[in-house]
């Protein structure tokens, strides 16, 4: 992606969602813990350097947006460094996708963009929601890595109802 066209398109995705009397956050990314090159294999430092530079691009152009728009932001970049330099090592499970304690100090700094600060509800279309207050597993040392997931069953998609025939009314 070209930071130009994902600057354009940003700024009309906002530029609709204001139009449309929306609420809109932005959310940054955050850097990746390892590249894997588009063979499958892993990259070499080179290749993470220059991923990293790219993805600090478009975390630059989100930011720029949002002091632009005066929107709230929220920096998932820093909060991932916060939890790095509090001695969290792991933070992607899969070299792309944050884990969940990463996945859970952005919805908690979203939550609290949403609420003003009052964690204890959010309010969504007119509907106040409770929120649920997420404790965090400390017992674990800072840099451990995170235990294995557990195999999800497989998904099976609903089945719909049987439908009746309809019924035709006949000229009789």
């Amino acid at each position: 992606i070209v930071p130009e066209v994902f600057r354009e398109d940003l700024r009309q995705a906002i530029d609709l969602a204001q139009d449309a009397d929306k609420n809109v956050v932005l959310i940054t990314g955050y850097l990746t813990q390892t590249a894997i090159l588009p063979t499958g294999q892993w990259g070499t430092d080179e290749f993470q350097e220059q991923l990293d530079a790219r993805i600090l691009v478009m975390i630059q152009v989100v930011k720029d947006l949002a002091a632009q728009y005066d929107l709230p932001l929220v920096d998932a970049l820093q909060i991932s460094r916060d939890l790095k330099a509090a001695g969290f090592r792991w933070l992607i499970d899969d070299e792309a996708h944050p884990n969940t304690l990463l996945s859970l100090m952005i919805a908690k700094e979203l939550a609290r963009i949403l609420t003003g600060g009052n964690m204890s509800s959010v309010t969504i279309n007119g509907i106040n929601y409770p929120y649920a207050q997420v404790i965090i597993n400390t017992n674990e040392a800072p840099g451990t890595p995170p235990p294995p997931t557990p195999e999800l069953p497989p998904y099976v998609p609903p089945v719909a109802p049987p439908v009746a025939p309809p019924v035709s009314v006949g000229d009789s």
